[in-house]
């Protein structure tokens, strides 16, 4: 590991070559050195440098050294200083920056109210980061109202630039603005902009603004009107199917499918373009499904190319639903022979929506196979993906991997790297799984670096897949281990790849998962900074969220197990809770989730027996030391209660039910408090009951019996001292007693005594006697 001083004396340095030396092993060690603060420092020094090219690689290293920085407070006000210095003029790195530490900070309202500011900011290009920035940050805003009110007032600024991030923001974030009927209505305003630039920007992502803006009616009559001729220029953001997404919420479908059949009909291409791609989302709402199929036929055999590829996509949407599947499939399939590389890329990309549905899947893998081996970039891109989907459906799956297997040698970067990325997801129904594995380990060294990002990404999947299959536990740990640590290779090698976040969520999220199992002892330690690294990446995926809420529940869990891990009884309940409340919760989050990420859900099942044995183990302990205050108040008038506390602690184990635990504590914590009672006056005792009486939550009481059983336990050992030292001395007295009574009788023969001093010591020796023993009796009684 490099010398972070060594990196310090880099970055610091007047030479351009080594500070860029500096930066380049400062990104590649970030994550081990101690000092972040100083490599903070360094990094927000150097992305205001004169020379730009370390300019350059400091700016780009922002946002991939925000997780990784314990003050976030401190990184949010470095940026906004950063930004309104405007000392460095490469803002779309510092938006990125933004971006990452907003995520990360914990004062979101103030870091809304710095972002609120820059949307008021007299310079364009502050107001241009605060806008770019909604784009991704939007559903974490607190003030979304407010939010939505300066999106809403920018609309109208006066830089063309700023109005066309408005306009792409507003179609990606408008299924969180609260006052969506207003957005559509903007967001239609800028696509009749003055600026073409703003107008492209505002129907760039209409496709995905359709599907999630509710007044689908409202949305139909609007493009509609942009389907005429003198939107032409914006004709070709209608090839995603928008029109066809707005279909479904019609109320007149009769009247729309009119609409829409004449577009179909249309003399001028870009019409027919618009029919051919909103056929296919379109088909299963259209009231006449014949016309419909005889429709999108007619549009496959278009004269123009791209209309055609249009039609087939809508082939691979509409497939499941069309009754005709043997004609269908009989178009898809003269498709992909199809001499215009845009009809052909159509058909691939349908290939893999209409697979799972075609009955002649040896002649639909064979279409596949054949453009796999095509020379044009695209067509093998879009044959890659539909394999990407298909794969499970292929009958021969060694000839689908000896393709994919082959196109990692692939000139295109591209290919090489969607190749590597499909071994990756299908590794599971690869019959060469060695080879595969190979693969991907030479796409490690490949001379793109966006292509070993993901390999070393698809390495670590793998392994988890591996960690997932194994009866052991010592290979599961080693599997896991390995993912963990392919994903820190995939870490460091993005550094390049910014915007890139496939390693942002596992990495952290399996090194949670890691530790919780197998280092306990650590994850108080490591375990937030481990989740608050993998919240950053879960925005936008469901499957994400569920697995980040069971490593979350599973920390807490461990953490409260471990709290309590002096307390008696409290322990025990805690973990009759953990195995109730706790596992309960992660076992229906596992059963949801299991769908789309499988084999991190059966990783996690292997991993959860582990889990529970070792809690287990610390119950073991905590009953151990319940057993010690039972020891320990036997033969004393105690003996009843330490019984009674021991049986309280094993009707815990067996809690099963929230009601149930929360009546054993109450009987617990009674129990202690009766023993207290009866122990002497204790100032602290006392001061702990009050408390612990006091308190509402259960929770909180947990930590406040844990010292009143320490301070019982404490009492207890001090009365069994003072007791063995009483017992000592009331024996001694007694056997005293008694020998003095022996050697007067000796005297007495020897040097007879007058009668009436032998009576008088007889009788102060049985008084003595008496008084010892009397007072012995009373202290046992007590």
């Amino acid at each position: 590991m490099t010398d972070q001083e060594e990196i310090h004396y880099l970055c610091c340095s007047d030479d351009p070559e080594k500070q860029i030396d500096g930066l380049n092993k400062l990104k590649i060690n970030l994550s081990s050195l101690l000092d972040k603060h100083q490599a903070w420092n360094d990094l927000i020094k150097l992305s205001c440098d004169e020379n730009r090219k370390v300019k350059w690689e400091a700016a780009e290293a922002l946002s991939f050294a925000v997780p990784f920085m314990p003050d976030k407070g401190k990184v949010w006000d470095d940026l906004i200083r950063l930004i309104n210095s405007k000392s460095c003029e490469l803002s779309h790195f510092q938006t990125e920056a933004l971006i990452s530490a907003f995520m990360c900070i914990s004062d979101k309202s103030k870091a809304w109210s710095d972002i609120h500011k820059l949307t008021k900011d007299k310079d364009s290009k502050l107001r241009d980061i605060a806008v770019s920035s909604f784009f991704f940050i939007f559903d974490s805003i607190p003030d979304k109202k407010q939010a939505w009110n300066d999106l809403h007032r920018l609309t109208k600024d006066k830089d063309p630039y700023v109005r066309s991030g408005v306009a792409g923001t507003i179609s990606v974030i408008i299924d969180y603005v609260p006052d969506k009927q207003r957005a559509w209505k903007d967001l239609i305003k800028l696509i009749n902009d003055e600026d073409v630039d703003v107008q492209k920007s505002a129907v760039r992502f209409l496709h995905y603004t359709v599907r999630e803006f509710p007044n689908k009616q409202r949305a139909w009559n609007d493009l509609i009107k942009l389907t005429s001729h003198e939107y032409w220029h914006l004709h070709h953001f209608f090839e995603y199917g928008t029109l066809g997404y707005a279909f479904s919420g019609v109320q007149n479908k009769q009247k729309a499918w009119i609409e829409l059949h004449r577009l179909a009909n249309d003399v001028c291409i870009n019409s027919r373009l618009i029919a051919a791609s909103s056929l296919g989302p379109a088909y299963p709402h259209i009231p006449d499904e014949k016309i419909a199929w005889e429709t999108l036929h007619k549009l496959t055999d278009d004269k123009v190319g791209e209309v055609r590829g249009g039609a087939a996509r809508s082939l691979g949407f509409a497939f499941p639903y069309i009754f005709n599947k043997e004609e269908a499939w009989k178009d898809l399939h003269r498709l992909t022979n199809d001499n215009h590389w845009l009809a052909k890329i159509g058909a691939a990309e349908a290939l893999g929506n209409a697979f799972p549905s075609v009955s002649n899947k040896e002649q639909a893998w064979g279409d596949l196979h054949r453009i796999l081996n095509e020379k044009h970039k695209d067509e093998k891109i879009k044959a890659i993906q539909s394999l990407y989907s298909s794969f499970a459906y292929i009958t021969d799956k060694q000839m689908a991997f000896e393709d994919l297997h082959r196109l990692i040698e692939d000139d295109n970067k591209y290919v090489r790297g969607l190749a590597g990325a499909t071994i990756g997801h299908v590794f599971a129904d690869i019959p060469d799984k060695q080879k595969a594995w190979e693969d991907l380990v030479r796409l490690t060294v490949d001379n793109n670096s966006l292509t070993r990002v993901h390999a070393y990404y698809d390495l670590g999947k793998v392994s988890i897949f591996k960690a997932s299959q194994v009866e052991n536990e010592d290979d599961y740990r080693k599997e896991l281990e390995r993912a963990i640590e392919f994903f820190e290779k995939a870490s460091k090698e993005n550094i390049k790849n910014i915007s890139s976040n496939t390693t942002q969520f596992c990495l952290p999220f399996y090194r949670t998962l890691h530790t919780i199992i197998f280092e306990q002892k650590r994850a108080k330690e490591v375990i937030d900074r481990y989740l608050e690294e993998a919240e950053y990446a879960i925005r936008g995926s469901k499957s994400k969220e569920q697995l980040f809420e069971i490593v979350v529940i599973l920390a807490n869990a461990l953490e409260e197990v471990q709290n309590f891990e002096n307390l008696d009884l409290d322990v025990v309940k805690s973990e009759t809770r953990l195995c109730t409340k706790y596992f309960d919760r992660v076992e229906e989050l596992l059963r949801d989730t299991e769908k789309n990420a499988p084999f991190a859900v059966r990783t996690m099942r292997k991993g959860l027996p582990i889990l529970k044995r070792n809690i287990n183990e610390i119950l073991e302990d905590i009953q151990k030391k319940t057993e010690q205050i039972s020891e320990q108040t036997k033969g004393t008038p105690f003996e009843q209660l330490g019984n009674e506390l021991s049986w309280s602690v094993q009707s815990l184990l067996k809690v099963t039910d929230p009601t149930g635990f929360k009546k054993d504590f109450e009987y617990f914590e009674n129990n202690l408090s009766n023993i207290s009672s009866k122990l002497p006056e204790s100032q602290e005792i006392r001061k702990l009951l009050k408390c612990i009486r006091e308190e509402q939550s259960i929770e909180n009481k947990i930590p406040l019996i844990n010292d009143l059983s320490s301070e019982i336990l404490y009492q207890l050992g001090k009365m069994n001292s003072e007791k063995e030292k009483s017992g000592f001395i009331d024996s001694f007295a007694t056997r005293a007693s008694l020998l003095s009574f022996i050697v007067l009788e000796l005297l007495n023969i020897w040097r007879p005594l007058s009668s009436t001093n032998h009576t008088i010591c007889l009788l102060v020796i049985v008084i003595f006697f008496f008084f010892s023993l009397i007072n012995y009796k009373h202290k046992t009684k007590n």
